[in-house]
């Protein structure tokens, strides 16, 4: 499928500063938005949000010898209206995201849905990811209003573990990236979902005993430095 949106939403929106690289980005986007109304159904998309760098007009395009490339991602969040089937929408929205991705796997990172249901705009858990999602999101699909419906997360609301995670999540995508082949990286997947498991036991264990290195990143360093230093 060439390139391009086909309703052309994005006119006027400001993804990347310089000309080219939006309009690029803007296809992307155009793209990701009508596979997931398409998968999800519209009359069941209360509203379609783009979230993150690009929704501030920070997304990243760099040119390379087979043209522009994007090392942003087109982060979407899917709302669901009341009374649609939300495990099905996030489904049929995540197998058609995952089908598009290896078709922009030349010349994007790729996008990504997260599929909630209406009530949950207002009502949002106190994360990182929510806190993050409110400061600057962009409608794409949907009632005009509805970025005046989100609730608001308080950044005193939000547990500390979860910025654990988060420390702890960018430090695996960083060791998956490294990794100089296909068996490494199966090694490093497997850490991952193992050791993630691993470091919240260890760090809840410190917490017991009342014993707990006062800052997030020595414990990331030293989990870290210990998948590194695994002989395999």
């Amino acid at each position: 499928r060439a390139m391009g949106g086909a309703n052309g939403h994005a006119v006027g929106r400001r993804y990347a500063r310089d000309e080219a690289k939006n309009a690029f980005f803007a296809d992307i986007v155009e793209r990701a938005a009508d596979e997931v109304v398409a998968a999800v159904g519209e009359p069941r998309v209360a509203a379609l949000f783009l979230i993150g760098a690009p929704s501030r007009g920070e997304a990243t395009v760099v040119e390379t010898r087979a043209g522009l490339y994007s090392l942003s991602d087109a982060d979407l969040v899917c709302f669901t209206t009341a009374g649609a089937d939300v495990a099905a929408s996030r489904a049929a929205a995540q197998q058609a995201v995952a089908a598009l991705n290896l078709e922009l796997a030349s010349v994007s990172a790729g996008a990504d849905v997260s599929v909630r249901p209406i009530s949950s705009a207002v009502r949002l858990s106190p994360l990182i990811f929510n806190y993050e999602f409110t400061r600057t999101p962009a409608l794409l699909r949907g009632d005009p209003t509805a970025r005046n419906a989100l609730g608001t997360v308080s950044i005193e609301d939000i547990p500390p573990g979860d910025a654990l995670r988060l420390v702890h999540n960018r430090c695996i995508e960083q060791l998956l990236a490294g990794a100089e082949d296909e068996d490494e990286r199966g090694v490093l997947r497997a850490h991952y979902r193992t050791a993630k498991l691993m470091l919240d036991l260890v760090t809840a264990f410190l917490f017991v005993r009342r014993d707990v290195p006062l800052g997030y990143e020595e414990r990331v360093r030293l989990f870290v430095d210990d998948v590194r230093g695994r002989p395999e």
